[in-house]
């Protein structure tokens, strides 16, 4: 055994000692596992509630989410932050509107599979319209794409920097909103997208990704070179490929596809090197 595997050993057998003597400490003193009394049965520690409870409290959450004033009325929280405090407030200088859509779609997919609830896409909505409201002009080194960074709590999407991979993120949410919608035009900006990147990937090294991590929009400024995170556009480039109406080449489609395959199999998976998010 190395002396690396000899020290994930001790941390292992540290991490479950600690665990044991918070059960242990928690059953003998009647206390509180984040704000619940512990139940026993059988020596064994149980569940508070169902998860069924805890799935449907939290989409309540999302479709009667606490709101905040800007020139659009009474935004949702989701709209204007990405951070919340335990005292009800929010971070004014943060928020994701990329990632937000992609994973706001794929929990209403997972969500209404299981409870058929369709309300639960109206969060979804309200974000991907307002999202797709501030692309990129025509005239922009990154032209058409979604600003996926905000550091104003005002509800409007104006930052001229952006991560690509998140822009791949919101174009992969648009198809799916498409598909489940049948709204044409979500579509058509995820193919506008895709155009988009398509012009800006190259073969990448070492230190540089096909597409960047970090850009100025306007400018077509590299921010941040290096994002291990090539599955995005790869996965984007996938799913286009498959639609009958595409107006793409498929070949590019499948020929930048490979690239960044290849750039994945070639740099991160041989020297380790995840960075850029993911």
């Amino acid at each position: 055994m190395t002396s690396s595997h000899r020290e994930w050993m001790r941390k292992i057998e540290f991490l479950i000692a600690l665990v044991f003597s918070l059960v242990t400490g928690i059953a003998q003193n009647a206390e509180k596992i984040m704000d619940h009394e512990v139940v026993l049965k059988d020596g064994k520690l149980q569940p508070w509630t169902e998860y069924d409870h805890v799935l449907h409290w939290s989409m309540n959450y999302l479709e009667n989410c606490p709101t905040y004033k800007t020139k659009f009325g009474d935004d949702p929280l989701y709209l204007v932050t990405s951070k919340l405090y335990k005292d009800g407030s929010f971070c004014h200088k943060q928020n994701n509107p990329g990632s937000n859509v992609y994973w706001g779609i794929e929990t209403f997919k997972r969500y209404y599979a299981y409870s058929g609830d369709t309300a639960a896409l109206a969060p979804v909505r309200k974000l991907i319209q307002r999202v797709a409201h501030y692309h990129t002009p025509s005239g922009w080194a990154w032209a058409d794409v979604p600003r996926t960074q905000d550091d104003t709590p005002d509800g409007e999407y104006t930052d001229e920097w952006s991560g690509v991979d998140k822009i791949c993120m919101v174009a992969l949410g648009y198809l799916d909103y498409y598909r489940f919608s049948g709204e044409k035009q979500y579509f058509e900006k995820a193919e506008r997208i895709a155009k988009t990147i398509l012009a800006h990937v190259e073969p990448g090294n070492e230190k540089q990704s096909p597409v960047p991590f970090m850009v100025n929009l306007k400018t077509g400024e590299v921010l941040d070179p290096y994002c291990s995170n090539m599955i995005l556009p790869l996965q984007l480039f996938d799913q286009l490929s498959k639609e009958e109406s595409l107006s793409l080449d498929k070949q590019e489609l499948k020929d930048k596809r490979d690239l960044l395959w290849k750039w994945i199999l070639d740099y991160p998976m041989k020297n380790n090197l995840w960075s850029g998010y993911y």
